[in-house]
């Protein structure tokens, strides 16, 4: 019986991700289970789909064998804070929802640390492309 429930509590759980911090921002990574259609994976509330990657400058690949989403700096859905002139903490989130009620069952959250360089070199290319264009 306990073997039972077990089974049925590692094929209803929610996937998670791995995530790993790279220079230029967040990298994750979700190895496929035959169950994985029991959830929707979503960036806030908006399902995860290459159209929303594309939209936001999210680099989406996936195949049979896993999802990987690399989630530059600065991109939509990144939470900031403790800015220094050390640097920054960005933090992302990936929702897992119940495919029937759209209820959160899990997230993978990853939060890293970041130069004050990539701030500046953002806002100075930005500067940039403003002044190009006047």
């Amino acid at each position: 019986m306990a073997a039972s429930r077990l089974t049925n509590f590692l094929v209803t759980a929610p996937p998670q991700f791995d995530a790993v911090c790279t220079e230029s921002g967040i990298s994750f990574k979700l190895d496929h289970r035959p169950f994985d259609y029991l959830w929707e994976i979503t960036i806030d509330s908006d399902l995860l789909t290459s159209e929303l990657a594309d939209q936001h400058g999210y680099i989406m690949s996936n195949d049979s064998n896993s999802l990987l989403l690399e989630v530059p700096l600065f991109s939509h859905g990144y939470e900031y804070k403790n800015i220094s002139l050390k640097g920054f903490f960005g933090t992302f989130e990936i929702i897992m929802r119940d495919l029937e009620t759209s209820e959160v069952q899990g997230s993978t959250i990853k939060t890293c640390p970041f130069s004050t360089t990539e701030l500046i070199s953002k806002n100075m290319r930005l500067f940039y492309f403003k002044i190009c264009k006047i």
